[in-house]
């Protein structure tokens, strides 16, 4: 996988013309119907990467965290643009999870397609929007852009996902699982949430192109 490929395939979705203004960061559905309806482009930082696996049962997370151990560093090495959000939610992706885990990445730099882009499309005085959400997660930090995020935004909070509690024990009984909580790696740290979160270096790439 190459994220340039990525980021020109997202670029070839809009007409190639003016735009009065280009939005640049994280994803928001509300925010992406205003855009459209502003006639305004919308770039963004992270996606979605849905990736095979062996049918490992939903809620051990060891065996995510050791396969993503395995298969991440190709990821990065052949990309030193993104930062990788491996994310695991045993309760809300649980049916998807039986067969494929979730790779989401985050641009650092707008890279070679995005800047033509905003070269040929945004005029002299046309405005970029960065919109950063702010939203943090506890997370596992394997290596400088690698992060592993149990749990996910809806539904149960970080302490639920990290810790248990009766809803969590309840959920897992349901399931016949021997335990009561999910056996969670420890957080060493808050990192952008994987899914909404804005990762900050990708801010200082577009004030530089700016």
């Amino acid at each position: 996988m190459r994220s340039e490929v990525i980021s020109q395939w997202m670029v070839n979705e809009y007409p190639q013309r003016e735009y009065p203004a280009v939005a640049i960061g994280s994803s928001c559905g509300a925010l992406i119907h205003l855009y459209a309806a502003l006639g305004i482009a919308w770039l963004p930082q992270t996606y979605l990467i849905p990736v095979a696996h062996p049918d490992f049962e939903p809620n051990d997370t060891q065996p995510f965290l050791e396969w993503g151990l395995k298969h991440a560093p190709k990821l990065l090495e052949a990309n030193p643009d993104l930062q990788l959000h491996h994310m695991h939610d045993p309760n809300q992706d649980r049916l998807t999870s039986k067969g494929m885990t979730y790779f989401r990445v985050k641009r650092l730099r707008l890279g070679t397609a995005y800047e033509r882009f905003l070269e040929n499309c945004l005029p002299r005085g046309g405005t970029i929007f960065l919109v950063e959400c702010n939203k943090t997660w506890r997370t596992t930090q394997i290596s400088d852009r690698h992060f592993f995020q149990l749990g996910a935004v809806g539904g149960l909070s970080q302490d639920d996902y990290l810790h248990g509690s009766e809803r969590v024990t309840e959920f897992l009984k349901h399931y016949n699982y021997p335990r009561n909580k999910w056996d969670a790696p420890a957080p060493n740290g808050e990192s952008p949430e994987a899914e909404w979160g804005f990762a900050a270096a990708l801010r200082d790439d577009v004030e530089r192109f700016a």
